[in-house]
């Protein structure tokens, strides 16, 4: 990554070296490194779009076998209704179907260790019919696609100690603010209570 920042004029900064800027005139850019994410600044948002733009020319991920990659999202899928603590990693992989490249299979495999290394983890039902009342949860993050900067709402219900259903969807609509997605999760996670 250095290197290619490097290489499209930016310079590195002497105190923090994750933090990155680059100069024309009178606009500053500047970018920040977070393990595998970037964050810009820019005053100008076409400067911005045109750094992303650059950013997916360097790009050097290649396409999968795209037979392969669905046929092991469906079996995660298929996986998930067993396993909540799946549906929100399944859910974002199952975003790149169209089209997956090698940085999508690399997450796939990265889910398929996760599943090796918790093949006891499921979900355990108990009879203890005095705790049976029905509790539902349901939370979000905001614009966490970075492409259409829809939001992603996960939803759990469980009847006592016992999950009963659970959902992650990407949502239909861009919030403008953290309130509105909490309140788009909430009638999700209602809808869901009234089916």
């Amino acid at each position: 990554m250095d290197q290619c920042l490097q290489e499209f004029g930016y310079t590195r900064c002497t105190l923090e070296h994750v933090v990155y800027k680059k100069q024309k005139g009178e606009n500053v850019q500047i970018v920040g490194i977070y393990v595998d994410d970037l964050i810009i600044t820019d005053s100008k948002p076409e400067e911005i779009r045109n750094f992303k733009e650059q950013m997916k020319k360097t790009d050097e991920s290649q396409p999968v076998d795209v037979t392969l990659y669905r046929s092991v999202i469906g079996s995660l899928r298929y996986l998930v209704n067993t396993r909540p603590d799946l549906a929100y990693s399944v859910g974002v992989a199952s975003r790149f179907m169209e089209t997956p490249t090698e940085i999508h299979m690399a997450a796939v495999k990265q889910i398929l260790r996760y599943l090796k290394g918790t093949l006891s983890f499921g979900c355990r039902y108990s009879s203890d019919k005095e705790s049976y009342k029905l509790m539902g949860y349901a939370d979000s993050d905001l614009a966490g696609d970075v492409d259409d900067r829809k939001s992603t709402t996960g939803v759990i219900f469980f009847l006592g100690e016992n999950p009963i259903t659970w959902s992650s969807q990407k949502q239909k609509t861009v919030a403008l603010s953290s309130c509105e997605v909490e309140y788009v999760a909430m009638t999700v996670c209602l809808s869901r209570h009234l089916d």
